[in-house]
């Protein structure tokens, strides 16, 4: 019987969100998509949904069930190779926890200078082609009518 290279890597990863509160001083479970599986290491900073945000998030463990029955997926990845390795988040939690402050927050100041530690959202308005033309009909119906459209007296067009 013969196992197949994906089914080795885990499916579920604990990321730390990067959420300075005390509240969400934890590890979340996530599901790894099929296109990031062997991607995603200890200490990859990762795109994760959170509370209808998405935020950034570091990889600080590996699990092969789920703990709770709804699983979110992880919706990207910052970098394709791992920021820190177990020892600095080893460190970065006991600093943490020393210091009254959150892990998130000591892995983000362990962050590589320079590095994408912040997500932009691109967003971009597009019409859609049915109300673009439905926009262009009631512009041409309104033009259209200021020029039908007679004076008080009646005698003349209105000018527009």
């Amino acid at each position: 019987m013969e196992l197949k290279k994906d089914a080795l890597k885990p499916r579920y990863v604990q990321v730390i969100v990067d959420i300075p509160a005390q509240e969400v001083n934890r590890a979340f479970q996530y599901l790894v998509p099929d296109t990031l599986r062997g991607k995603i290491e200890i200490g990859s900073a990762v795109i994760v949904p959170f509370h209808h945000t998405r935020r950034v998030g570091y990889v600080v463990g590996f699990s092969s069930e789920p703990q709770v029955p709804k699983i979110s997926s992880l919706a990207g990845t910052v970098d394709e190779n791992p920021f820190f390795d177990e020892e600095m988040v080893s460190l970065c939690s006991w600093i943490g926890s020393y210091y009254f402050s959150t892990t998130g927050e000591s892995l983000r100041l362990a962050f590589p200078p320079g590095r994408g530690r912040r997500l932009y959202q691109e967003i971009s308005l597009v019409k859609s082609q049915e109300s673009r033309v439905k926009s262009q009909n009631k512009k041409k119906d309104a033009t259209n009518e200021r020029h039908e459209a007679k004076d008080e007296r009646g005698t003349g067009v209105v000018p527009f």
